[in-house]
């Protein structure tokens, strides 16, 4: 499967979250609850998953955005390519979904 199959299908999954409200803030999905396919161990860090960052009612669109932060297997941007990403389009009233 090519990764523009990929991100479309989590697109379409993810999309009613752009334009339903949620309550609270962050909700983390864990993409294989039994254990991500080729996976080495089990630690956090082994387990994919998609942090879901809600627009601010007041400002929501329709529109979401899937964020993949770089690294390797060794170490994620998860901080500056990630979260800080996701604040900055949540600023914009755009849902974020951090993979």
């Amino acid at each position: 499967m090519t990764m523009r199959k990929i991100l479309l299908f989590l697109a379409l999954c993810f999309f009613p979250f752009s334009v339903f409200p949620m309550a609270g803030g962050k909700e983390t999905v864990i993409l294989w609850p039994e254990g991500a396919p080729g996976a080495l161990g089990n630690r956090p860090s082994d387990q994919p998953s998609l942090d879901i960052h809600p627009a601010p009612d007041r400002i929501r669109t329709s529109t979401a955005v899937v964020v993949c932060p770089g690294g390797g297997y060794r170490h994620l941007a998860m901080d500056h390519e990630g979260s800080q990403v996701a604040e900055w389009l949540n600023s914009m009233g755009v849902t974020a979904l951090v993979l």
